[in-house]
């Protein structure tokens, strides 16, 4: 099992453009990066985000 915290990149703004968009978003200090979307059991996925990025949600409360 391959889990690594890394320190997010992205220091511009908390703003996030979504199907053209702009969302106001948490700022992030770091993040969970897995190798296998499956690591993790009773979790829930978002939709792709800019064609890159998919979120974990908890499967119980549908909460990040």
């Amino acid at each position: 099992m391959n889990i690594e915290k890394t320190p997010s990149s992205d220091t511009e703004s908390n703003r996030l453009s979504i199907n053209g968009s702009d969302h106001i978003c948490d700022s992030l200090e770091s993040f969970w990066l897995v190798s296998d979307m499956f690591t993790f059991e009773n979790v829930g996925f978002s939709n792709t985000v800019n064609n890159q990025t998919k979120y974990l949600v908890c499967a119980n409360c549908e909460r990040g």
